[in-house]
């Protein structure tokens, strides 16, 4: 029942460990979430006190243990003490006292609040301990004033309340009815929870088992056991069978869990095996026929919600089960936060909808929000969980309307969990659950349930357990007591009355309607300036805008093969080239990222592998020219081009080298490329960027100034691309290696942030990294026990952050998967959140109004991509919509611009307008514009008009158009003002919108001061020589009026130098040498000089000659 994280998991998993001589050990399944197991001799054979043990948690130098007491006597026990042999120091210890020691023999006693254990009741006692090898052995139990159950009701001090008289339920009455309560019970535990007993303890009839998972050999299990499938012989299966015939026949029913936190879905496993729903909906009917049940729960959550392919498969069987067992009840129990279901959450319900499930209802866990959706300090755990059902009841409403159906409170369900949450900031307390329970009964709600009955226990103050609450105040079964009486729970045979306590009448709350607000907003107002070409983009902030200053989002694919020995794109060997490339524009990818190599230019290197029956008019090209007949049905067809050199001889892969050149393609030769591309494609607006390199690696560098500065490159790079062509994006990626550490190649961006690209033309920078999942590379935060929950905090440290503090738009060049493993799944779905907008990973958008996220380029569209696979199957044909499917949510569809020419004259203002909570109906409210000291017509565009709030809806923009000016003036203000609310009131009716001057008064000219001027001389010495070489010396003199920063020579030499001092060698082509600057001598000022030495092996007296600096010839 965890919906944001996978702490529950150890405890999950902690429950099923205490199964011991009883069931057989088998490996985890997920993370290391399974302790270690006591093996059968370690325990002391008790038939009336059961003990158990598990390490919780071994950290090598010391471990956290749990034991189980549980009371199988038919007496209440009190005052109990339970002696063990244990070579360990405990250091500290909960839900118990130590009361000696001696040797390695400890005697501990029941808490100082409660050393009672009632009939059936279990007791978990944890403790911390240091070194050491064994585990606890030898137990022995005592207790004093041991006291007979008694068989009647004992009198309680005040005026007692008759139960009703029952019966055993009647075999195949239906006790669900539209209300009720259902409290979770964790079948995992061992000993067999007394299903019956609690029951009787605390007064509830209805009981949800939780969880019937996958067996490793593909059946439904108890805690995913084979052992413990419906009919088995095994003693523990016995005895779960026994304790619901026991419940059945005191007068009560239950509902089954199949999900779960941890382990394994049978839909997932059946998905993973490629069997069918008529195969899963004959699994789940068998077990529904064998349990005899009358409702069933589906618990999806963790990355089981976000596998759309596993969740139709789920329901389509669902819906074959109903077909033949009409009178089958489904609950869809889903992750919610207070803001309502996610967007994942929703798919699900829409898919049992579509699939025709006839749905019960939806349960909600309003459990584990994290403190950036729900921060404690601002509500109760009570009031988030009443603002999940509002909102979950507005989206439901919504979502069955639009399948043709209705939903009513009587379909909704919440299921907190108790006291100390898994986030344990969060604490759901008795005050809570009567909150929770006025709203329940106020709406009619369906279902009231909580995780666990196991749990309704106090405990130590804040601490987590399997077994009671973390509430020391609260009495025993404290929240069944509250909400045992809610709706139609049947009175259970023999249970002991339970004395209400008393307390105030409370008043049904008064149904409010939400308020609206708008905040107030500022702009700087701007001067009119040239509009950018039409169908090119820019860059402001973290946003790529168009020539309309809209943003917009690049949402493309990868398509490689250029940069191959093919030397053109894969694929044409089966199908034509624009049958593919209508195709991605089918599937909502507005742009393609094309690899290529720079060896594709050269004269030698011929296109193959095409099938030309299909491709007939590819027939005779060249790569460029080829390359030309991509672009241009792109421009055709509405899509975009990014241009992504690769790599620089033909091949697969990133250089080896890690870096940019190789010596058969040097710096220059990459540079000459990127110019030539630019240039070639100037005024062609398809053509909308270039990525200047891809994945530097290994020896690149970022900031240090060394040859191997990738950042530097990039500037001479990016440089020379858009003196070719100013329109153009420089597209940069990151390192391998930076202040963050290592991470993907190309992927680390840690310190542009700190040393960014410096451009000539503003306006044209974007980032860009690669991001992959463990079945690529198991990078080590793939294994942290947090993980996929913390991937956001990963991806922000290394390139993440750029976009969020506003520094400049990033793309995601690359990311892709076979999406062939959990781990895979869970990377993917919490991927497409992130690109969603949700940056901090609390499950809600961080994105502004108005904003996009973070564009993207997926890898790849070929499914021979050895790691990933592709967008399509092998035959090059069939989409696989697993990997399709999430990207609809991010994609975007370029707008037509209209700005084509002439000037941009206008700024929008744009004012928010909320909801303070979502509505089940629709909200509308009026609005308009009035001046302040702004007027109408000269310094903005009226605006009217009515906002329409749909149903979940919490939030609207109104734009206002600013006119631009170069006139000095004072700040300027105008006003927006709210009316006429329909379905909601009024909180702050009017915002001010701040229009902020940016022009200033013309300064007087002062008599301009010269340019300065730039100038070389160079003057060569060879101070010594032998038969076989001789050391030279050059001087650089900055004869200029400015200082020079940076240095590059050139020259010609046949010699081989074989050290060098005070400079660095770039690279060698021939005879032709690059040597820059070191890092401290890269300044000259003007009328200095610096020199540089070397050593050669060859010709004694050799003169540099073709002498340049900074591409200057000298002398």
């Amino acid at each position: 029942m965890n919906p944001h994280s996978y702490v529950r998991n150890l405890g999950r998993r902690l429950t099923r460990s205490l199964f011991a001589d009883r069931t057989p050990s088998k490996p985890s399944r997920r993370h290391r979430d399974r302790p270690t197991l006591v093996t059968f001799d370690q325990l002391e054979k008790r038939l009336a006190f059961a003990v158990g043990y598990a390490t919780v948690n071994d950290w090598g130098s010391g471990l956290q243990g749990e034991l189980t007491l549980t009371n199988d006597t038919k007496a209440t026990l009190t005052d109990w003490q339970l002696s063990f042999n244990y070579n360990r120091t405990i250091n500290d210890i909960w839900n118990a006292q130590i009361v000696s020691r001696t040797g390695s023999q400890y005697v501990i006693k029941g808490p100082a609040w409660d050393g009672t254990l009632a009939v059936g009741e279990v007791q978990g006692v944890g403790f911390t301990a240091g070194a050491g090898a064994d585990a606890p052995s030898g137990f022995v139990l005592t207790a004093t004033g041991a006291t007979t159950t008694p068989t009647a009701p004992p009198t309680p001090p005040t005026p007692p309340i008759t139960p009703p008289t029952t019966t055993p339920a009647t075999p195949g009455v239906d006790l669900w009815k539209e209300q009720f309560f259902a409290p979770y019970v964790d079948m995992g535990q061992y000993p067999v929870p007394d299903l019956d007993g609690l029951a009787r303890h605390y007064g509830v009839g209805l009981l949800t088992l939780g969880f019937m998972q996958a067996t490793p050999t593909g059946k439904l299990g108890w805690a995913g056991y084979d052992v413990l499938t419906p009919g088995s012989t095994n003693e523990q299966a016995l005895a779960i069978q026994g304790e619901i015939n026991a419940l059945r026949a005191a007068g009560g029913d239950v509902m089954v869990s199949l999900g779960g936190a941890a382990g394994q879905s049978l839909a997932q496993a059946y998905a993973q095996r490629g069997l069918g729903s008529q195969s899963l909906a004959t699994a789940y009917g068998d077990m529904v026929d064998s349990l005899k049940l009358k409702k069933l729960d589906f618990d999806i959550e963790g990355a089981a919600v976000a596998e759309t392919q596993t969740i139709k498969l789920q329901m389509d069987a669902i819906a074959l089960v109903q077909k033949t067992r009409p009178e089958l009840g489904v609950w869809l129990t889903l992750p919610v936060l207070p803001q309502g279901l996610t967007q994942d959450g929703l798919s699900v319900v829409k898919a049992a909808l579509v699939a025709g499930v006839k749905v019960d209802g939806v349960n909600v866990m309003t459990m584990n929000y994290g403190p950036g959706a729900a921060p404690p300090q601002l509500k109760s755990m009570g009031e988030y969980a009443i603002d999940a059902a509002n909102a979950t009841f507005a989206q439901m409403t919504s979502l069955f309307a639009s399948q043709g159906q209705s939903f009513g409170w009587n379909q909704l369900g919440v299921t907190p969990m108790l006291g100390v949450n898994d986030i344990t900031t969060e604490m759901f307390t008795l005050a809570d659950a009567d909150r929770l329970e006025v709203f329940a009964r106020a709406k009619g709600l369906g279902m009231l349930s909580m995780w666990s009955l196991n749990r309704d226990n106090p405990g130590a103050a804040g601490q987590l357990s399997n077994f009671h609450t973390g509430i020391p105040t609260m009495a025993k079964g404290g929240f069944s007591t509250t909400w045992g009486d809610y709706g139609s729970d049947p009175v259970i045979a023999g249970a002991t009355p339970i004395t209400p306590p008393v307390t105030p009448p409370v008043t049904p709350p008064v149904t409010t309607l939400p308020g609206i607000s708008i905040g107030d907003v500022s702009v700087t107002e701007g001067n009119p300036q040239a509009a950018v070409a039409s169908g090119y983009l820019h860059t402001s902030g973290n946003q790529i805008l168009d020539a309309n200053n809209n943003p917009v989002r690049i949402a493309g694919v990868n398509w490689f093969g250029f940069e191959t020995t093919n030397f053109a794109p894969h694929g044409l060997w089966t199908r034509g080239y624009k049958e593919m490339m209508d195709q991605m524009k089918s599937l909502g990818f507005n742009t393609i990222r094309l690899p290529y190599s720079d060896q594709l230019f050269d004269a030698g290197s011929k296109p193959n592998s095409i099938d030309f029956f299909k491709n007939p008019d590819l027939q005779g090209l060249n790569g460029q020219q080829l390359m030309d007949k991509i672009v241009g049905y792109a421009g055709q067809i509405g899509m975009k081009i990014i241009l992504d050199h690769h790599r620089s001889d033909a091949g697969n892969s990133a250089n080896a080298s890690g870096l940019w050149y190789t010596t058969a393609y040097p710096e220059s030769t990459w540079i000459r490329n990127l110019s030539m591309l630019a240039s070639r494609y100037a005024g062609n607006a398809t053509v909308i960027g270039i990525d200047l390199h891809n994945e530097p690696h290994g020896p690149a560098t970022w900031g240090d100034g060394s040859a191997r500065d990738w950042r530097l490159a990039a500037e001479r790079g990016g440089n020379a691309v858009l003196a070719a062509n100013p329109n153009l994006l420089v597209i940069v990626e990151g390192i391998e290696t930076a202040s963050s550490g290592s991470t993907w190649w190309g992927g680390n961006l840690s310190n542009a942030g700190a040393a960014p690209v410096r451009l000539n033309m503003p306006g044209r920078l974007v980032y860009s990294a690669h991001d992959y999942p463990a079945s690529v590379y198991p990078q080590s935060y793939f294994s942290d026990p947090t993980y996929p929950n913390n991937l956001p905090a990963v991806w922000d440290k290394n390139w993440g952050y750029l976009f969020r503090t506003g520094t400049a738009p990033v793309l995601l060049g690359e990311f892709g998967s076979n999406l062939a493993t959990a781990s895979d799944q869970a990377w993917y779905a919490k991927m497409m959140s992130y690109l969603k907008g949700d940056l901090d990973g609390n499950g809600t958008s961080d994105l502004a109004a108005g904003k996009q996220g973070i564009s993207w380029t997926y890898w790849s569209w070929n499914p021979n991509s050895g790691d990933t696979g592709g967008i399509l199957a092998s035959d090059w044909k069939t989409v696989n919509t697993a990997k399709v499917d999430p990207l609809k949510a991010v994609q975007f569809q370029f707008p037509t611009v209209t700005a084509t020419v002439g000037t941009i004259a206008t700024t929008p203002l744009t004012f928010s307008v909320s909801l303070s909570a979502a509505s089940p109906q629709p909200v509308t409210v009026k609005y308009t514009t009035g001046d302040g000291t702004a007027l109408v017509g000269s310094d903005y565009k009226a605006s009217s008009g009515t906002l329409t709030f749909a149903p979940g809806e919490t939030q609207k923009t109104v734009t206002v158009l600013v006119n631009r000016d170069v006139t000095v003036e004072a700040n300027e203000t105008l006003s927006l003002k709210l009316s006429a609310p329909k379905n909601a009131t009024l909180v702050k009716t009017t915002s001010t919108g701040t229009i902020l001057n940016d022009d200033t008064a013309p300064v007087t000219p002062t008599p301009p001061t010269p340019a300065p001027t730039s100038g070389f001389a160079v003057r060569y010495t060879q101070t010594s020589a032998w038969n076989t070489g001789f050391v030279g010396d050059l001087k650089i003199k900055n004869t200029g009026t400015a200082a020079i920063s940076g240095w590059t020579m050139e020259f010609d030499m046949k010699a081989n130098i074989v050290n060098i001092w005070n400079a660095v060698i770039v690279s060698r082509v021939g005879t032709r040498y690059v040597i820059r600057n070191a890092s401290w001598n890269g300044t000259i000022a003007a009328g200095a000089e610096i020199s540089f030495g070397f050593q050669v092996d060859g010709i004694a007296g050799e003169l540099p000659t073709n002498k340049k600096v900074n591409g200057r010839l000298v002398a």
